[in-house]
């Protein structure tokens, strides 16, 4: 009854956040789960959210249990912290410093083929 409590609490929350971001006219609750700069969604951060959610649940379903190690509460608290910081990694490897992404462009080449020159054979 009391895990029920929890997760009531816990959607509450969730939902006063989202009430409150959607007064600030830069942040939206589609943050969560778009990309920064081009506002369009994102898998990476769909499955980052989805990975929060369900990772915390079963760590505060473990713990209510008593059935919590120390060794499965810190691979929670390395998910949770290090699978932003995996992603910021993934979006800025190989960038000089200061840059934090890079701007795919298409380039075409066109290529005159003209004929190769017949040479007489060598005797």
């Amino acid at each position: 009854m009391l895990t029920y409590a929890l997760l009531g609490f816990f959607v509450v929350l969730i939902l006063w956040f989202a009430h409150y971001l959607r007064k600030d006219p830069v942040a939206s609750p589609l943050d969560l789960v778009t990309e920064p700069l081009r506002g369009r969604l994102s898998a990476a951060k769909i499955g980052q959210l989805t990975g929060l959610i369900v990772s915390t649940w079963i760590v505060v379903t473990m713990t209510m249990k008593g059935t919590i190690t120390y060794d499965i509460f810190g691979l929670y608290l390395l998910y949770v912290a290090g699978v932003d910081l995996y992603g910021k990694f993934l979006r800025t490897k190989g960038l000089p410093e200061g840059m934090t992404s890079v701007k795919k462009t298409e380039t075409t080449t066109t290529v005159k083929q003209e004929p190769l020159p017949i040479k007489e054979p060598i005797e």
